[in-house]
């Protein structure tokens, strides 16, 4: 089980694809109104690969970021919209930072306008009229098609916004089957370290809800030539990163959904020889088709949330969209282990002491499991010699051998996997908390003595010349796993390969852990110190002599002498 959670971190850092180039700097100064202006001159923003009918055909690229724009703001974000799509340019969260200064800026840079709306082959950056109003933006254009498009967002409290969008025939002839294209927006890595399995699209349908990640939508594309897409009824979609996520729930299900990789632009357009290309992800929602007479309109309305990925506050959309948290098959241990973390969170405020917290509450539920394992192997060792004999006896018939060491086993009611079974009923909830906490928005900027923020490496200093980065906590957790390792009780019979695999696991983990986030760090080396207090006491116990004791059947099975009785 450990192998195969480490599996995929192992090969990442064997093969770690090449560093992208640094990102252009971004302005958090948002107008009330600006101007047409190139904001990014040079920008180019195309699919990852030349595909078929890529969701980005219709996009202009020179004139992406030009256009008239607007501004709405909360406590919590500051939403721009452009006359360019008639849509939403990008999202400044004011709680939530980038590197400590920048804030943090959703569907940017864009290739396509978050709610953008087309009908046919309409382009989704065209022109329209905009205006503004307190809490209100519009935005209404013609198509060459002979459609009109009105659109009204309103901008509500915390991280929500609702837009109605209508779609009127003014042609003469009635339409038939006339469909509706929404985008989604995009989602693309927040730091240089972000990797694919962080970012992609979520959507729900029926009693299912999916994760498409941007690993596999840029394999799919590869193979495929065309972008991936999945027809069925759409109750809400979602494109995100590891902490944030934009998330569109339309009035009425939709009736498929798009999705494809993006290269995203660097500074002036270019990047150095050698640098990774940066992706982002872009996804689109296609409707119902509809019919229409002359004069007629039909209207669809939409709600967005656009902020971090907090399961409290995904809860109360209403639906299921707090399954934009992928938890896998394990999500009921997930949400336990996140709603006990929240609640020590509120009573210690410090949301290290509250991983410490929660660490403490699963291995004292799991201490009777842990004690059965340290427990079978003393009572191994105490069967050692018996078991020596027989090798020694049996040597030059390792069938014979094993057979009687089994039946050895048995007189004396000692189950060698007993040792294992426990730490394998576990290993779920481990897993789980694994899952939790490297998703886990609370722990983005939460400090714990000298860490600074625990969904980070503690980086506390770096090493001169060759400038590698000193993570405390993962040396510290390194060191707990050895310490574990030498007092852990092995059985006799154990194979030298496997008490060789045993202390050679610290520095497996400890490379494969190096960068993960500290708050893992954190619950990882709590959780060998509280192995070890558990080995200590145990091994404090004196070995309780065994005898044999025969069960029905003709088995035997041992149980441990009680020596208070007589």
């Amino acid at each position: 089980m450990l192998f195969l959670l480490l599996w995929g971190p192992v090969m990442d850092k064997l093969w770690p694809p090449p560093p992208p180039p640094p990102r252009a700097a971004v302005s958090n100064q948002v107008l009330s109104a600006q101007s047409p202006r190139q904001t990014e001159p040079g920008a180019s923003i195309a699919p990852a690969r030349p595909i078929e009918q890529s969701i980005l055909r219709s996009v202009s690229t020179n004139r992406l970021w030009e256009g008239e724009t607007v501004a709405l703001q909360n406590d919590r974000v500051e939403v721009r919209f452009s006359s360019t799509g008639g849509a939403i340019q990008r999202i400044a969260l004011k709680q939530f930072s980038k590197d400590g200064e920048e804030k943090v800026l959703l569907n940017h840079p864009s290739p396509i306008p978050l709610l953008s709306a087309t009908v046919g082959e309409d382009a989704w950056d065209a022109a329209y009229s905009l205006s503004a109003s307190s809490n209100r933006v519009r935005a209404a254009r013609r198509t060459a098609d002979g459609f009109s498009i009105e659109k009204e967002f309103t901008l509500e409290n915390d991280y929500g916004l609702r837009a109605n969008i209508i779609l009127r025939n003014t042609g003469r002839a009635a339409t038939t089957g006339t469909t509706l294209r929404v985008t989604l927006g995009m989602a693309g890595p927040m730091n240089a370290s972000d990797t694919d399995e962080y970012i992609g699209i979520a959507f729900h349908g029926g009693d299912k809800t999916r994760h498409e990640m941007l690993a596999g939508l840029r394999k799919q594309v590869e193979k495929q030539k065309k972008p991936f897409e999945k027809t069925q009824p759409i109750d809400w979609a979602a494109v995100n990163n590891q902490y944030f996520t934009i998330l569109t729930t339309p009035s009425e299900p939709f009736a498929a959904i798009q999705g494809e990789p993006c290269a995203l632009p660097h500074v002036g357009g270019r990047h150095n020889d050698g640098d990774k290309q940066l992706h982002g992800v872009v996804a689109i929602m296609i409707s119902q088709p509809v019919q229409l007479a002359a004069g007629a309109a039909t209207n669809w309305t939409f709600s967005v949330y656009a902020g971090p990925k907090e399961y409290k506050r995904l809860s109360a959309l209403g639906l299921t969209q707090n399954q934009v948290l992928d938890f896998g098959m394990l999500e009921i241990f997930c949400k336990a282990l996140l709603w006990m973390m929240t609640i020590f969170h509120g009573v210690f405020h410090n949301w290290g002491v509250a991983i410490i917290a929660v660490t403490v509450v699963v291995k004292v539920v799991f201490w009777p499991l842990t004690a059965i394992s340290t427990k079978s192997m003393k009572q191994m060792q105490a069967l050692a010699p018996k078991l020596n004999a027989l090798k020694e006896k049996y040597k030059d018939d390792p069938r014979r051998q094993g057979e009687e060491m089994m039946k050895l086993q048995r007189e004396y009611g000692i189950n060698p996997v007993a040792g294992c079974l426990p730490m394998l009923v576990q290993m779920p909830i481990f897993i789980a908390f694994y899952y939790m906490l490297r998703t886990a928005i609370e722990l983005r900027g939460a400090s714990f003595l000298w860490i600074h923020d625990l969904s980070v490496a503690d980086t506390v200093a770096h090493l001169p010349v060759l400038d590698f980065p000193v993570n405390l906590m993962p040396l510290i957790m390194a060191v707990t796993m050895i310490w574990q390792t030498r007092i852990t009780p092995q059985a006799p019979n154990t194979d030298p390969a496997m008490k060789m695999m045993m202390w050679f696991m610290p520095a497996v983990v400890l490379f494969v852990c190096y960068t993960f986030s500290s708050g893992l760090s954190l619950y990882w080396t709590v959780q060998n110190l509280l192995s070890i207090l558990q080995t200590y006491l145990t091994n404090r116990k004196p070995v309780e002599p065994l005898q044999k004791v025969k069960a029905k059947g003709g088995f035997t099975f041992s149980r441990p002498v009680d020596t208070k009785r007589k």
